[in-house]
Formats: C-alpha cells, structure tokens, sequence
C-alpha cells in the first residue's frame, strides 16, 4: 500500500533503475573526438607510434610525416588536408606542426616556404608549433656554429609568423629538452632523429602542447 507522505519503495527503485541506465547511456554513448593533424618529416615519423599512444584515444589522428622533406614540401601536405576537408565543409579542429629540419640541413641553399606554411596551417581552428631545436653541441655535425646560427634565424622567423595568429602557439618544450640533453639521451648522434626516449618525449610535448592550448 502507497504511503500518503511519499512514493512507494517499489517506485524509488525503479527510478534508480532509470537513471543508473540514463547515466550508462551518456557515459557510454560514442562522441565524435576532435580532429588533430599531426606534420613533419623524419623527426616526427619516427616517434608516430609513440603520438598515437599519447593522443589516439582522445583525438582523431592524421600524421602527416614524410623522411627528408622540408617546409617546402609540406606546405603542400597541409594544403591537400585542407583541401580535403573544405570538400566536406570541415575546418580542421587542430594542427600541429615541428618542421625545419631539412630547410637547415639539406636545403639551406633553396628558399624556404616557413611562412606560407604557418600561414595554410593557420586556417584550422588551432593549432600549435613546435621550436626546431638545433643540434646539440656534442653532436657530430660539422661547423657546429654555422649550423646553430642557421637553426637560429629559422627559429626566429618560424616564431615571428606564428605571432601574427592569435590561435596558433609557439611552443619552445620539445627545442629546450633537446639542446639541453646529453649525447644518447634524446637524440642520435646526429643531434636531430630522436632515439627511443626522445620519441616519447616529442610525443608528451605535441600532447601537452595541444591539450592546453587547444
């Protein structure tokens, strides 16, 4: 018999029932994950397995890394992704960009297209790019100091560009641990292909640098 003061045991239960399931449902209930496009060349490429570790739960993952090729070519990689999604009227959600090696160390002599390249990248919603760092002094590159100097100026312009967009960031986490490791720490002997440590430390700075700021 129903108490006049309130509903019956059998009644509480059976609300309980309803939103145990509403709660199941929204927990369990598929959601569309933020698109993330991930570029650069060797550097990248080698720590893809590492990346999709740190973010492939929680974003939809394109890696666009391509062995040997600077901004120059990539410029092209970001423009196709665009062009891809303007086709089904998407905006990328987030970008995120370490590209430079090779402009410094194989093109040096060829222009480079660093801006036009931040300047494609910065149609998505947001997005972040990664400081190139230089070799690290132990490294075995030749005339260290002319390497470092041109590291330099292509940062430089690299950071220029990205202020100028209010949604893309300069994120200097993965340059700093490089220059400041030891030999075999981060990086081959080469100072620029990262070894299996430095793999999953790229991976944590694209991770940290696109969950904060994007």
């Amino acid at each position: 018999m129903t108490s006049p003061e309130g509903p019956s045991r059998r009644g509480i239960i059976a609300l309980a029932v309803i939103l145990v399931a509403a709660m199941a449902a929204w927990v369990l209930w598929p959601r569309d994950r933020p698109d993330l496009v991930v570029v650069g060349d060797s550097v990248t490429f080698l720590s893809i397995p590492a990346i999709e570790d740190e973010l492939g739960d929680d974003f939809d993952l394109s890696i666009r890394a391509y062995p040997g090729q600077a901004s120059n070519d990539l410029t092209l990689v970001v423009l196709q992704e665009l062009v891809e999604r303007d086709a089904v009227d998407e905006q990328v959600d987030a970008i995120a960009l370490l590209v430079g090696y090779n402009d410094v160390l194989r093109f040096r002599d060829r222009p480079d297209e660093v801006e036009e390249l931040v300047a494609l990248a910065a149609d998505a919603s947001c997005g972040v790019v990664l400081a190139v760092p230089a070799p690290p002094e132990w490294s075995d590159q030749e005339d260290f100091a002319a390497v470092r100097a041109a590291f330099a100026e292509y940062g430089d312009r690299l950071e220029a560009e990205v202020e100028r967009h209010d949604h893309l960031h300069h994120v200097t986490s993965w340059q700093e641990a490089v220059e400041a490791s030891g030999p075999g720490e981060l990086v081959d002997t080469d100072g620029v292909h990262p070894v299996e440590a430095g793999q999953r430390a790229l991976a944590r700075a694209y991770s940290e640098s696109v969950r904060r700021y994007c």
